[in-house]
């Protein structure tokens, strides 16, 4: 049996998921549940780990008790928070790449709407009692938007 250490902090409708999917299989521990005396046990024991920001949710030399871990699976979409030097050599890391991506998209069309359109400089006036009527902000009727690709 798989143990699988699920090190963030699990709502009960996250424990009944993960419970559902993986119980018959596996021994589920819910690190928020170990008691202090406990954690350094369920660590070594982990096989796999379910985490959404292992740094936050693990201290420092807690890294070194991971050495029997096969696979952590991030519930988050990025890897570039993880402490690559205090995770164990082999260890396979999985992202949830493309989570959260639809929300990314609309944050990036903000962001260059906002830019194109000086927002930012103008709140900025508004904010020191400046209400510039006189200059006329960038029309976006006619304009084009273009991706390019860079390749390192």
């Amino acid at each position: 049996m798989t143990s699988v250490l699920v090190t963030f902090r699990a709502e009960s409708e996250h424990r009944e998921t993960l419970t559902k999917a993986l119980g018959n299989a596996s021994r589920i521990v819910f690190l928020s549940d170990v008691s202090p005396q406990n954690r350094a046990k369920e660590l070594s024991d982990a096989e796999v780990l379910i985490s959404w920001s292992v740094k936050e949710e693990l201290r420092p030399e807690e890294f070194k008790l991971l050495d029997h871990a096969k696979m952590l699976q991030l519930l988050s979409a990025g890897v570039d928070h993880l402490p690559f030097n205090d995770l164990p050599l082999g260890l396979m890391i999985a992202s949830n790449a493309g989570a959260y991506a639809e929300p990314m998209a609309e944050h990036a069309v903000a962001m260059i709407l906002a830019t194109t359109k000086n927002l930012f400089d103008r709140q900025m006036k508004l904010r020191n009692g400046i209400f510039d009527q006189t200059n006329v902000n960038r029309m976006l009727r006619g304009s084009l938007v273009q991706s390019w690709v860079s390749v390192v």
